[in-house]
């Protein structure tokens, strides 16, 4: 059984699950990266009070270099 997630933005159909029908075979996955269908943006975050915490217990050289990774945009 093969389960998709489709996105669509501005629809009623955002995040749904689609169940193919069942096969024996094993499906052939084809990458085509000549094709685009959709541009990414970038992935969201959160720093948690449990990642505050682990943060403050390493050194400062370690934590700004923590800070600086997550934070600064990508060149």
């Amino acid at each position: 059984m093969v389960k998709i997630v489709i996105t669509e933005q501005d629809s009623d159909k955002r995040f749904y699950a689609k169940t193919l029908k069942q096969t024996k075979q094993i499906p052939d996955i084809v990458l085509d990266d000549t094709i685009t269908y959709q541009e990414m943006i970038g992935f969201g975050g959160a720093f948690t009070e449990s990642s505050a915490y682990n943060l403050i217990r390493i050194n400062k050289e370690q934590r700004e270099q923590a800070i600086k990774a997550y934070f600064d945009p990508v060149e």
